[in-house]
């Protein structure tokens, strides 16, 4: 009789507190956004990553969702090295199937790289970074159609809670030999990882770097050269700089939004003769004078003053010890080929715009670029 009321005692109990609001069966379920089975917020497993990269390797990445036991043994593939001339023909052994993110066909993986991007109590990387492609076969298409298929995606794999972040991104493959480059690092300063991708793209560097977001259940792009360039009319960092040109063969540098103004001279620090810089001077061999804008220390002509491509990226602190991406453009006059020096700036996350924002610029001369301290991270030609 005692037993009896005291379960009778205790399904009262859960069932008021269900009505509160206070308690509700713990059920396994489906997350909206990711399509990935996801623990509730704050549970976390212990578990250790074990890579395998190899050329030898048929690829293998386990379902985060369903993992057991404190060990996930996954297997990769290396950039290839192959003496096969038709790299389509190569394309399969990086193919594998995909389908728990949500991809119909087989695709490609790339890039790779662990870090703890979901917490900061990790003691170990317990997530999974990967470059994925969609159609990458089309590369070697000659079709506009057949290239609008492909699509790239960056993944993260959270073997810790049993979820994963997909973000489609415009950071592409260029070929099996060449990837882009995945590394994880705390930029934000939350004692958790942002992803960082960068890749050498025609003339300079792109760079992009996402967290992953526990509420949303996605990656969010705090700063990218590649992200949305549809919509504006250049690169993020450059959008903020602005110069022109001056009588006595100044150049102006700005960037508005952190009260930075230097003036230069283009003989001093910009390293031309005066000579050079005359409306009427002729280049040998007939080639066009591009800074032959001024006669006599008058500004002649209109000539713009911009920065060129990303030759630098680099992670360092402030004085503060606060992490920021320091990257570093040519500054040029009329032409990529008229560099007048080089200038570094300086992005820190902010938590009100959810995004690393400018804090810092400086500009160099060309003889003080070299003596520049870079850090042994900084990616660099």
């Amino acid at each position: 009789m005692k037993q009896l009321l005291y379960l009778l005692g205790v399904l009262i109990m859960m069932t008021a507190l269900s009505a509160c609001g206070k308690w509700e069966p713990k059920v396994s379920g489906t997350d909206s956004v990711t399509g990935s089975a996801a623990s509730e917020e704050g549970e976390r497993k212990k578990i250790k990553l074990e890579l395998d990269c190899s050329s030898e390797n048929q690829i293998v990445i386990p379902d985060p969702a369903k993992t057991h036991g404190d060990v996930v043994h996954i297997q990769l593939q290396e950039e290839n090295n192959s003496d096969e001339e038709d790299e389509k023909k190569v394309f399969k052994k990086y193919m594998t199937d995909l389908s728990f993110l949500g991809f119909s066909d087989e695709v490609v993986v790339t890039s790779y790289a662990v870090g703890h991007m979901t917490s900061k109590d990790s003691e170990k990387p317990d997530c999974l970074a990967l470059h994925v492609h969609e159609h990458p076969e089309l590369l070697y298409s000659d079709s506009e159609a057949d290239l609008e298929k492909m699509a790239d995606y960056l993944v993260v794999l959270d073997y810790g809670k049993g979820t994963y972040y997909k973000t489609r991104t415009g950071f592409f493959l260029h070929n099996l030999s060449n990837w882009t480059k995945l590394e994880c690092r705390d930029l934000t300063g939350d004692g958790k990882q942002e992803l960082v991708i960068s890749h050498y793209y025609n003339r300079g560097y792109e760079v992009g770097v996402f967290r992953c977001d526990d509420r949303k259940r996605k990656m969010i792009s705090l700063f990218s050269t590649m992200e949305g360039k549809e919509k504006r009319e250049d690169y993020p960092d450059r959008i903020l700089f602005s110069g022109h040109l001056e009588d006595d063969y100044k150049v102006d540098l700005e960037y508005p939004d952190i009260g930075y103004k230097k003036s230069i001279s283009m003989i001093r620090e910009g390293g031309y003769q005066e000579k050079d810089l005359q409306v009427d001077t002729e280049e040998p061999y007939g080639e066009a004078n591009f800074v032959g804008l001024w006669k006599d220390g008058k500004l002649k002509k209109k000539g713009s003053v911009y920065l060129y491509a990303l030759y630098t990226i680099d992670f360092v602190t402030d004085k503060a010890g606060i992490p920021q991406l320091a990257l570093m453009r040519p500054v040029v006059v009329e032409h990529r080929s008229c560099a007048i020096g080089y200038m570094h700036t300086f992005f820190q996350y902010d938590k009100e715009t959810d995004a690393l924002v400018l804090k810092d610029a400086e500009y160099v001369t060309a003889e003080e670029e070299e003596d520049w301290n870079y850090t042994d991270a900084a990616i660099t030609e």
